[in-house]
């Protein structure tokens, strides 16, 4: 059976043109996830990083130090803080706990510039 994986991921809403898109993948410095045959391909700008499920990755402050130095840039485009949403999904298998904690550096950090949080965990199948 394959490991549970978490799924760190970076979402920024645009306004659904290819340049917008382009231009966040330009000045983060970072390739998005491929959007290839979606059926809006440049809506949401998406940067994901997949780990082991017991790997630790400290991946809010990871995603603000990517973000936050450039949002004055991504807000002379017309991105602001609302359009940013970091998400984590983790998968379980049917023995593991689902347990997280933050400490308040981390909220107020995302939360002083309005970006979101959302976290999923998920029951990993025998077919995954």
């Amino acid at each position: 059976m394959k490991l549970a994986t978490n799924y760190y991921n970076l979402y920024i809403a645009t306004n659904n043109t290819e340049a917008q898109y382009q231009r966040i993948t330009q000045i983060l410095g970072i390739t998005p996830k491929s959007s290839e045959g979606e059926r809006n391909p440049f809506d949401i700008w998406h940067y994901q990083i997949a780990k082991p499920y017991d790997d630790k990755f400290d991946f809010i402050n990871a995603f603000m130090d990517i973000v936050e130095p450039k949002l004055a840039e991504l807000q002379a485009i017309g991105i602001h803080g609302d359009d940013i949403h970091i998400w984590l999904v983790c998968e379980l298998q049917p023995h593991d706990i689902c347990a997280l904690g933050f400490n308040p550096q981390e909220m107020q950090r995302i939360s002083q510039y309005g970006i979101s949080l959302s976290i999923d965990c998920i029951a990993k199948t025998a077919v995954d």
